[in-house]
């Protein structure tokens, strides 16, 4: 999204003048990831600070950038529309060609059209992640298994906690202790997508009741089981969020039953 980076596509004042979503601050070490096309000012306290912005390059799925592919595919099909226009020596001619070239677009490119376009890049693009996806994976499930050092509660919950897990290490609600065990300040938030939230809070919900590993979450809920948003990736990425902040816990080897 270029808006704001560019003379000719200023922020809308209506954005401008609005309320602030999230206003978060970052501390040493931290990370913020910030969807495209949201609007975001960065500043620093009374001290000096750097911070580094990494872009991630992404696919514009805006209609504009989806009807000019289209429009040079189907133009670059018509030989009438592949030869030059220079010189131009006829206005009104020019404009007979401008006017055929838009009846022909208005014939060919539709509603459906547009949509399967989207849905082979959506599939190309799934193709692509597909490899780097599988090998997040290899290097997540070559973790070892937690420590048997320390306490039970440590081992449980809380940064370190949630470093050695993997798709197959089995976890439980917290307890009361374990949650107050953890330092958690008041910017520390569970990031969780809008399209998996509902799903994912509905199966740890079940936790209450019952133990599962982090891959056997779908099963909790059948809404989680369903959402194409949800993949292995995603279940281990909240699990970690999750035990660091003392949300749920991670079962050790000496867990005593915390159900009746």
């Amino acid at each position: 999204e270029q808006v704001g980076k560019r003379p000719d596509l200023p922020v809308p004042l209506q954005v401008l003048d609005g309320p602030t979503s999230v206003s978060h601050t970052l501390r040493p070490g931290d990370m913020l990831y910030i969807p495209r096309g949201h609007v975001h000012q960065a500043f620093s306290s009374d001290d000096l600070s750097i911070h580094i912005t990494v872009a991630i390059a992404t696919f514009d799925w805006t209609l504009a950038a989806t009807l000019h592919r289209l429009t040079q595919a189907v133009l670059m099909q018509d030989e009438q529309s592949r030869k030059s226009v220079l010189p131009i020596q006829n206005k009104q001619q020019l404009q007979q060609q401008i006017d055929r070239a838009m009846q022909l677009l208005r014939r060919e490119i539709s509603a459906d059209l547009v949509e399967r376009n989207l849905v082979a890049r959506t599939e190309h693009h799934i193709r692509l992640d597909d490899p780097i996806r599988k090998n997040l994976m290899k290097e997540y499930t070559r973790l070892t298994p937690a420590s048997n050092s320390g306490p039970p509660s440590l081992r449980s919950v809380g940064p370190s906690a949630a470093r050695q897990i993997n798709l197959d290490t089995v976890v439980r609600a917290a307890t009361d202790a374990e949650k107050e065990s953890i330092n958690v300040d008041g910017q520390s938030l569970l990031y969780i997508r809008s399209d998996t939230r509902d799903s994912i809070l509905s199966a740890v919900a079940q936790l209450k009741k019952t133990t599962c590993s982090v891959s056997e979450l779908r099963s909790l809920c059948a809404d989680l089981k369903s959402n194409p948003y949800v993949c292995d990736l995603t279940l281990l990425a909240f699990a970690k969020q999750a035990v660091s902040l003392g949300l749920i816990a991670v079962v050790v080897e000496d867990d005593e039953s915390h159900y009746d």
